[in-house]
């Protein structure tokens, strides 16, 4: 039932949001830039995790040239090319915007200038805030 509920609460938040640039290198409303993440809420137990209860500082530094930097820690652990495009959504099957990298497909949940919001596209994954 509380997955149920989850998951209705996050394909709500999906259908109501969107991307308002598609493209990955261009516009006010551009993902490029660094994003520092904040909470992640999700998993089998609906599990809340945040810097302070991991102990971990994560960022996303998006550039124009195509690539995403991820660092923990203030280190660099990975950085890797990125792809913004219209798929479907674990959640409901509707064509969602996904952000790819790394081997992994997140939907696009929310974003604005100051927040972005990625959810893992795979059944019991972490719904993620990040802030500029």
């Amino acid at each position: 039932m509380k997955k149920s509920v989850l998951i209705f609460i996050i394909s709500i938040l999906a259908a109501s949001c969107t991307l308002e640039s598609s493209s990955n290198t261009s516009g006010s409303n551009s993902i490029l830039g660094t994003w520092t993440w904040q909470k992640s809420v999700g998993g089998i137990a609906g599990t809340t995790l945040t810097p302070e209860s991991t102990g971990t500082q994560k960022k996303l530094l998006f550039s124009s040239d195509g690539k995403v930097t991820v660092y923990l820690n203030n280190e660099i652990t990975t950085t890797t090319t990125y792809e913004i495009k219209k798929g479907p959504s674990i959640f409901d099957e509707k064509e969602s915007t996904l952000l790819i990298f790394g081997g992994n497909t997140y939907v696009i949940q929310y974003f604005d200038e100051q927040n972005l919001t990625l959810a893992d596209n795979f059944a019991d994954g972490f719904s993620s805030l990040y802030k500029r």
